[in-house]
């Protein structure tokens, strides 16, 4: 009672406030700290786009309980793996159930190491600026961790695993699909940052389908496949401590009721012999799935970047569509030339008189929607018509 009282206070109420000059709106610039800077001094043709990042992903186990009326799977974590580009070479982290049941504390921590060369990486590709205001707040620099289809199902599996004493985490969006997640931990000088490539392409594509359309002609690495469905929690340690190759059956899709063609599990087959048993054909494959990321992720940051705009420096596809047309808007703009207010044409005033009675239209609207969808009709609006519904004129306009 304290808190809604608390709320309702005049001290707490939304005001108005304006700016007493219009502010031009360019995305571009104000979502981009190290392009703000760099047109702050002049030199806006020095920037250059985010190329140091780490792919992750997990993959995981079915463990099957038996419920009430049915059976309950969870899928449980099996093996984690990174990749990250450091200047154009590679490094790889790999860790699974083998390791011990810590495995995914085991990864992040040597994660942050690795991000330590990413980040260094970064800034030293970074035009050296010096802005000398009173004022100024550096900007922390951040480290991009990308996974594919990550928002919906690999990072709710680290979440509690990154919740520590020393680290603060932020969402945009909601923590079961968040579009971007910000880790920030005192003893590093950056954040990692956590996103989705699904956010910055067309939807219901696969990481396969991402390969072949946005990676560059000629590409050779190709996700591979691996037959999650013929193993369960129960006998997990069983199946892929075995040395010979997982037979077509062992392929086969019960979701989908299909299996793979003869000529992918030929190529499996080939694949297996060069592995000492399954747990490292295990590890072959979680580790391509990350590392064949890599260039179709290069292909978007080089695509963007055409555009003047750092791909890794945006949350999706539409921020970045708007940054490159507010961009074109801002071509011929001269930040250093006046501009001199126009007046002579009437303008509109916003007064807190008005303010109120916007806002009690908007209640007053809510408060009909709420009765409309409580009379349970179809169209979730009742209107009047001569004492009738539109519900009925609908039905007496069928006859």
């Amino acid at each position: 009672m304290r808190h809604l009282k608390y709320c309702q206070s005049p001290e707490t109420a939304k005001q108005v406030k304006l700016d007493h000059l219009p502010k031009p709106y360019y995305p571009h610039i104000s979502n981009n700290k190290l392009l703000q800077k760099l047109v702050a001094t002049g030199q806006q043709e020095l920037l250059t786009p985010t190329l140091n990042y780490i792919t992750f992903d997990f993959e995981t186990v079915e463990n099957i309980f038996n419920g009430i009326d049915n059976l309950i799977v969870q899928l449980d974590p099996l093996s984690v793996a990174s990749a990250a580009t450091i200047n154009d070479q590679i490094t790889t982290l790999y860790f699974d159930l083998q390791s011990g049941s810590d495995f995914i504390e085991q990864w992040i921590s040597q994660l942050s190491e690795v991000a330590i060369k990413v980040n260094e990486a970064n800034q030293s590709n970074t035009p050296g600026i010096t802005i000398e205001v009173k004022h100024y707040i550096p900007h922390k620099p951040q480290v991009s961790v990308i996974g594919f289809n990550s928002k919906k199902f690999d990072l709710n599996l680290l979440l509690n695993h990154l919740i520590k004493n020393k680290t603060k985490i932020q969402f945009v969006g909601s923590t079961t699909q968040a579009k971007q997640t910000i880790v920030s931990h005192q003893d590093y000088d950056f954040d990692l940052r956590f996103i989705d490539i699904l956010s910055f392409i067309p939807p219901n594509n696969t990481l396969m389908q991402f390969v072949q359309k946005f990676g560059t002609k000629g590409i050779k690495l190709t996700k591979g496949i691996f037959p999650h469905g013929s193993f369960n929690y129960d006998n997990y340690k069983l199946v892929l401590s075995q040395s010979e190759a997982f037979t077509k059956e062992d392929f086969y899709d019960k979701f989908n009721n299909k299996n793979i063609i003869n000529e992918d599990y030929e190529q499996n087959c080939n694949y297996s012999i060069n592995f000492e048993n399954r747990w490292e054909y295990l590890k072959h494959y979680n580790i391509r799935d990350v590392t064949c990321m890599i260039n179709p992720i290069n292909h978007l940051i080089q695509i963007t970047c055409e555009e003047k705009v750092d791909m890794l420096g945006c949350i999706s596809l539409a921020q970045i569509a708007s940054q490159i047309k507010y961009k074109y808007c801002y071509e011929k703009f001269d930040i250093n030339a006046s501009h001199n207010i126009v007046n002579g044409f009437e303008q509109f005033e916003v007064t807190q008189n008005w303010w109120n009675n916007k806002v009690k239209r908007h209640i007053s609207q809510d408060g009909y929607e709420q009765q409309a969808k409580e009379t349970h009709c179809p169209m979730e609006l009742k209107l009047q018509n001569n004492g009738k519904t539109i519900v009925d004129i609908i039905n007496r306009d069928k006859k």
